[in-house]
C-alpha cells in the first residue's frame, strides 16, 4: 500500500507532455493560419520593389533622353513607349516634352510619333493632333501625320474626327486628308460639313477624301456642286476630279468604262446609285451590290432620282425631252405636261430635292431645244419646276432663273434647301424658291 503511492504520484507527473503536444499543434495551425497574411505581404513587398524598380527604370530612360549619345535616345524611346504601352502617364508625359523639342525632331520625330500614337492615350492623340497645326514645323506635322495614319487603335477616331472642329485651319486641313488616307468610312458626315469650311484648304482636303472611297459615292451631289460653284479653283478642280473618281468606281463596279456612264445620280436618303449608259439603266445599292434594270426609251442626257425609298427615277434625253419611272426605272413614261410641245426637245440638267422624300418631292428641270440639220444649235427654253413627282411642269420666273445661258447643272444642297444652284457657260447663278 505503501509503495503504490509514489506510483501514482510518478504517474500523475507525466500529464504536461500532451499539453506540450496540443501547443505545438496550436502554433503549427496559428502558422498554417497566417501564412497567407505572411505571404500577402511578401509579395505586397516585391511588387511594391518591381514597382519601385519599374518607375525607377522610367526614370532612368527618361534622363536619357538628354543622352549626348544618339543611340541612347533611341533606346530611351523604345522603353518609354513600352512603359506608355502599359499605361506609364509618367513615360508618355517624358514623351510628350521631348517630342515638343524641335532640335530632336529631325533624329527622333518619327520614332516618338508612334510610341505615342501606340499609347492609345487621350494625351498622345491630343499631342499628335496639335503637331498637325500650322505654326508647327513642317517635320512634326510630317511624323504627326504618319503616326496618326497608322494608329491601329480604334479609339483614334472620334478624336481625329473631333479635330475636323479645330480653332486651327491646318489641323483642319491635315485631319481632312488624313481621314482618307485612313479610309474612315465612318467619318463621311463630318467630311461632308468640312466641305463647308471657311477656308479653303480644308474644303479641298475634304473633297479629295470624300472623292478617294467608294464608301463615298453619296458625296456626289456635293462634289458636283462643288466643282462649278465653289468660289477656289483649286477646290472646284478637286471636285471635278472627285466626281470623276466616283463615276469610274461605279462603271468599274458594274464592269464598264468610265466613258460608257453617260449620266449618273444618288438618292441620298437612301443609299442608291442610278447609272445610265447610251441604251441601259443601271442601279447599285448601299452594299454595293449592283443589277441592270430597263432598257432606256432615249439616249440619256441628265438623271435625277429622289422620292419614298429613291424609287422616282427622271430621265433626261438628248431629243424626247423627260421621262419618268415611279418604280426604280423598271418602267418609263413621258412627263411632258406644261412643257413646249416642240421636236428636238433636250433635258441638259435635272435636280430632285433632296429635303424632300414623300410623294410631293420637287423636281426642277433645265430645258432646251435643238434645231437644224447640218448644224445643230441647241436654244435654252428656261427652267422648269414640278411639284407633284413630275406629272405636270411650270416654268420658273425668269427673274429667278437665266434664259439667255444653257443650264448643264442643276443642284439643291441640303444645306440650304431654298436655293438652285445651276451652271452655264458664264458661271454659276443661283435662284431662291421658297
Amino acid at each position: 500500500m505503501i509503495n503504490s503511492h509514489p506510483k501514482s504520484r510518478s504517474t500523475h507527473q507525466h500529464v504536461p507532455v500532451p499539453v506540450k503536444r496540443v501547443a505545438l499543434l496550436l502554433a503549427l495551425c496559428a502558422g498554417v493560419i497566417l501564412m497567407p497574411a505572411v505571404l500577402s505581404a511578401f509579395d505586397a513587398g516585391r511588387v511594391y520593389l518591381a514597382d519601385a524598380s519599374a518607375s525607377s527604370a522610367i526614370d532612368a530612360a527618361g534622363a536619357r533622353l538628354n543622352s549626348t549619345n544618339a543611340a541612347d535616345r533611341d533606346k530611351a524611346i523604345e522603353q518609354l513607349g513600352q512603359a506608355a504601352l502599359a499605361g506609364s502617364n509618367v513615360a508618355i508625359n517624358d514623351l510628350t516634352a521631348f517630342f515638343q523639342r524641335d532640335e530632336m525632331l529631325a533624329q527622333h520625330g518619327l520614332a516618338t510619333a508612334r510610341a505615342l500614337a501606340a499609347s492609345g492615350s487621350r494625351r498622345a492623340y491630343q499631342v499628335l493632333i496639335q503637331g498637325l497645326g500650322s505654326d508647327e514645323a513642317a517635320t512634326r506635322q510630317y511624323v504627326a501625320m504618319a503616326s496618326l495614319e497608322q494608329a491601329a487603335q480604334a479609339n483614334v477616331t472620334p478624336y481625329l474626327v473631333a479635330a475636323l472642329r479645330s480653332p486651327d485651319a491646318g489641323v483642319r486641313t491635315n485631319i481632312a486628308q488624313l481621314l482618307g488616307y485612313r479610309h474612315e468610312t465612318t467619318a463621311t458626315d463630318a467630311l461632308l460639313s468640312a466641305t463647308y469650311d471657311d477656308e479653303s484648304a480644308v474644303r479641298e482636303a475634304a473633297v479629295w477624301s470624300l472623292g478617294s472611297d467608294l464608301s463615298f459615292w453619296q458625296s456626289l451631289p456635293r462634289m458636283q456642286l462643288l466643282s462649278y460653284s465653289d468660289p477656289d479653283a483649286r477646290v472646284r478642280d478637286a471636285a471635278a476630279r472627285a466626281s470623276e473618281h466616283i463615276r469610274g468606281d461605279v462603271a468599274q463596279t458594274l464592269g464598264l468604262a468610265p466613258n460608257e456612264v453617260l449620266a449618273l445620280t444618288t438618292a441620298t436618303s437612301d443609299g442608291l446609285v442610278y447609272a445610265a449608259t447610251q441604251k441601259q439603266l443601271y442601279v447599285v445599292h448601299a452594299d454595293q451590290t449592283s443589277q441592270a434594270v430597263s432598257s432606256l426609251p432615249d439616249v440619256p442626257m441628265s438623271l435625277a432620282a429622289g422620292g419614298t425609298e429613291g424609287q422616282q427615277v427622271y430621265l433626261g434625253t438628248v431629243s424626247e425631252g423627260l421621262y419618268r419611272s415611279l418604280d426604280g426605272g423598271a418602267t418609263w413614261e413621258r412627263a411632258t405636261a406644261g412643257l413646249p410641245d416642240s421636236p428636238g426637245l433636250i433635258v441638259t440638267a435635272l435636280a430632285a430635292d433632296p429635303t424632300k422624300t414623300a410623294g410631293s418631292s420637287d423636281v426642277y428641270m433645265a430645258l432646251g431645244v435643238t434645231v437644224g440639220s447640218t448644224s445643230l444649235q441647241t436654244t435654252p427654253l428656261g427652267i422648269y419646276r414640278s411639284t407633284d413627282q413630275g406629272s405636270t411642269w411650270a416654268r420658273i420666273d425668269d427673274g429667278k432663273a437665266p434664259l439667255n445661258g444653257l443650264t448643264t447643272a442643276l443642284t439643291i444642297d441640303p444645306a440650304t434647301p431654298t436655293v438652285l444652284i445651276g451652271q452655264t457657260d458664264s458661271g454659276a447663278w443661283r435662284a431662291d424658291i421658297q
